[in-house]
């Protein structure tokens, strides 16, 4: 995805107009006490990725594990994208948490016509004290962040709090804080959260067209790829704003949602763990355990097609780096996280300024902080590798692959990824000895997500002045994609053979 780390003025003075506060966490949800089952009288709201203009909305009852239990209400949408479900009264819901789906045609708030296909949006909620659910793309990208939150044993609520943040970090809006649930915010509304829901519909819309939206919500769901820029995005978001007649007078022009508090700091920690300052953090201490360092003899090796790869994470201890949480143990597991400069062993500066600048320029190969005689991979190496693995020949680039992951994935380190996984979705056969392993990241806040869940590493490539393309894999699938993120953000680091 691409990531471009905005400062606070530029929101302020370009998107909002508004003092945005940065916090680390984003605000909480509902709480997760909850004993027997609860009653609703009907459940409405608003869907929008623009507006939906019209389409379906179904509810599926979850049971206290946020499995379906295969009762469903069905509502449709209407004027501005609200529904309304009625079918639910009377009705003994299993649990308090819903699944909801909207399905249906919307307004694209950029170019101001309808679209000529449907797409779907999710949402997951705990609606013991609401009956008000608002469908968007906040709460799609963050469903299934939510479920894995929770499988991992957090409360519901805090689940919540967590995946929207990481939603938003993924969007390059890391910090931003809120002050309420996704469901709760509403593209028609005038509050900074409700500004903050149509900058990232219109990064997810960018130029493409709605069957594209489509194929990458389904397909990507709370992993988006932004391909344009953040500076667009900025100048699309005036089009939008004017488009949906939020650029005069001070009402909500939707029917749900859209409470009118502002951002506001919420003082929580993200992952119930400390955060590291500034974007980049300095690093943590390395008693505890002895790092490898940059000397290739101390690291597996393995050679894939023609290429030399290291079979672990770089756990180098430089300025700049991190352990996942600032444990050393995770070091020791899952090497050293790293900003895109401090891999490159470039100026700090150079996470916001483009490699055309003298002291920001990178030589191909790009040594950065590898043991002598290797590099820090490009993009098109990373490819090659990805290329090898699942057997494509084919001359498009960049490249996706949809199955390398499965073979480049460690059988151990994943979560629900080994032996014991359900499917093939979840196979990480390890084919090559490449052992890829799930470090997580560190974004320029200094928030931690998803060490056991996701593996993210470095290339050497530029994508724009303030991103770089990595290499992506997750627990869940199978895929081996590259994406451009903020360079402030911290990734792993693999080296290979010059």
């Amino acid at each position: 995805m691409k990531k471009q780390p905005l400062k606070i003025a530029l929101i302020a003075s370009v998107l909002l107009a508004l003092a945005l506060t940065f916090s680390c966490s984003s605000g909480g949800g509902g709480g997760d006490s909850h004993g027997g089952t609860l009653k609703k009288e009907k459940i409405s709201g608003v869907s929008q990725k623009g507006p939906f203009v019209s389409g379906t909305v179904k509810l599926y009852e979850l049971d206290k594990s946020n499995k379906r239990t295969g009762k469903s209400f069905s509502g449709t949408i209407g004027k501005k994208g609200g529904y309304e479900i009625t079918e639910i009264k009377g009705y003994e819901l299993a649990s308090p948490y819903v699944e909801l789906e909207a399905t249906g045609k919307y307004i694209n708030e950029i170019t101001n016509a309808n679209s000529t296909g449907s797409i779907t949006l999710k949402a997951i909620v705990d609606v013991t004290d609401k009956d008000n659910v608002n469908i968007n793309v906040l709460t799609h990208l963050e469903h299934d962040k939510v479920l894995l939150l929770v499988k991992k044993g957090l409360p519901f609520a805090e689940a919540k709090s967590q995946a929207l943040e990481g939603v938003l970090a993924e969007l390059g809006l890391g910090g931003v804080a809120l002050g309420k649930n996704s469901e709760d915010i509403d593209i028609l509304g005038r509050s900074p959260a409700d500004s903050v829901l149509l900058l990232a519909s219109v990064l997810l819309q960018g130029g493409r067209s709605e069957s594209e939206l489509g194929v990458l919500l389904t397909t990507l769901n709370g992993i988006d790829k932004v391909k344009n820029g953040m500076e667009q995005a900025l100048e699309d978001v005036a089009k939008a704003k004017d488009n949906l007649g939020l650029t005069a007078g001070s009402s909500s022009g939707g029917n749900g949602g859209g409470s009118s508090s502002s951002v506001g700091n919420n003082g929580g920690d993200d992952d119930s763990s400390s955060s590291v300052t500034g974007g980049g953090g300095g690093s943590s201490s390395s008693v505890g355990y002895t790092e490898k360092g940059n000397d290739i003899a101390n690291y597996r090796t393995v050679q894939i097609g023609e290429q030399v790869w290291m079979a672990e994470n770089l756990d180098y201890n430089v300025e700049g780096s991190v352990c996942y949480r600032n444990e050393p143990a995770n070091c020791v597991t899952y090497g050293r996280l790293y900003d895109w400069s401090t891999a490159m062993v470039l100026p700090s500066k150079c996470n916001s300024t483009s490699s055309s600048d003298a002291e920001c320029a990178v030589t191909t190969p790009h040594k950065g902080i590898c043991p002598i005689g290797w590099h820090i991979p490009s993009n098109a190496e990373w490819e090659e590798l990805v290329r090898y693995v699942d057997g494509t020949n084919g001359t498009s680039s960049p490249y996706d692959s949809p199955t390398a992951g499965k073979y480049l994935k460690s059988k151990e380190g994943w979560d629900n990824c080994g032996p014991t996984g359900s499917g093939k979705d979840y196979l990480c056969e390890d084919t090559y000895g490449f052992s890829a392993l799930p470090g997580g990241l560190c974004n320029y806040n200094g928030n931690f997500y998803d060490v056991g869940g996701e593996g993210h590493w470095w290339s050497s490539s530029e994508s724009y002045r303030y991103g770089a393309y990595k290499r992506y894999m997750s627990y869940i699938y199978e895929f081996a994609e590259y994406y451009d993120s903020g360079k402030s953000d911290l990734f792993s680091v693999r080296c290979v053979k010059d």
